[in-house]
């Protein structure tokens, strides 16, 4: 009997000990058990002089996003430190937001450690995946660039000047009405007339206004990447109502965003916008629904 009771309690502390070392789990939110306050949608951050590689965990925890750096040993050479202090409170914040907030803090500090030049090899900026959110610097997205070919043929429509349509002039029209009454009538002209003093006005041509437009884009949009503006990460061809771009996934997005109207030929023909990935996100990290 006593050699039973012996058993029974080893059976009980064994048991004891399996629990304590299991991972304790807090009750989901409406499961009943215990009251939990309700918080605004978003990410809510409380960072105060958190690292910066620490800052970037809560942010995958809060926003439920899987969060990649990319390489930092290629970062701390460029001047990124992991360890670069991050303070930023907010409640509810779009994630796509707080996460710009996170790394232009950590930019600007890299800028700072490498004598306030900064650049491409110091400015952080992240890309959204269907699977992940990626960190890196702009200099690391600039040897990955992506091709992409949007179409700008309504972009290049001209209406035409129609400069031989009659004039209308009402001050003649009563002048003729009011006058002589009972004759042919009195020597004004006609209601409407001929103005054949507009020149015809020749327009330009879709070739030349399909390279204004790649112009203006290598000119107004991260102009130093271009090699027609002595880079060498950044190609733009225009070519039959379509561009016909080579850069960075950040360029792209910024093309999207200066240019709602350009688009490009979907698999099966028809001509669709920039195509998004993931849930509420774009396919260059801007969320569409609340994650900005």
């Amino acid at each position: 009997m006593k050699h039973l009771f012996l058993c029974g309690l080893v059976v009980v502390a064994l048991g004891c000990g399996e629990a304590v070392s299991q991972e304790v789990v807090e009750p989901a939110a409406g499961s009943g058990t215990t009251a939990t306050p309700v918080t605004p949608p978003g990410v809510t951050l409380s960072l105060e002089q958190t690292p910066l590689r620490q800052a970037l965990r809560i942010w995958s925890v809060q926003s439920g996003r899987q969060l990649v750096v990319t390489s930092w040993p290629a970062m701390e050479l460029a001047g990124v430190d992991p360890e670069t202090p991050i303070t930023l409170r907010g409640i509810g914040m779009p994630p796509g937001r707080a996460l710009r907030l996170i790394l232009s803090q950590a930019s600007a500090t890299a800028a700072v450690a490498v004598g306030g030049v900064g650049g491409a090899e110091t400015e952080l900026i992240y890309r959204v995946t269907p699977w992940y959110v990626e960190v890196m610097t702009k200099a690391i997205a600039n040897r990955r660039p992506t091709t992409r070919v949007y179409y700008i043929g309504d972009l290049l429509h001209e209406v035409p000047n129609f400069t031989d349509a009659p004039t209308f002039s009402l001050t003649d029209a009563l002048s003729n009405t009011n006058s002589g009454g009972g004759g042919s009538g009195g020597g004004g002209g006609d209601l409407f007339e001929d103005d054949n003093d507009n020149e015809e006005q020749v327009g330009t041509t879709r070739q030349s206004r399909g390279e204004a437009l790649a112009g203006v884009i290598r000119d107004t949009i991260e102009p130093t990447i271009w090699r027609g503006n002595g880079g060498d990460a950044g190609a733009i061809t225009y070519r039959q109502n379509h561009l016909i771009i080579r850069a960075p996934f950040y360029v792209h997005d910024q093309i999207g965003k200066s240019i709602p109207a350009v688009r490009r030929p979907a698999v099966n023909g028809t001509r669709t916008g920039v195509t998004t990935r993931g849930p509420g996100v774009t396919d260059t990290g801007v969320s569409r629904r609340g994650a900005n």
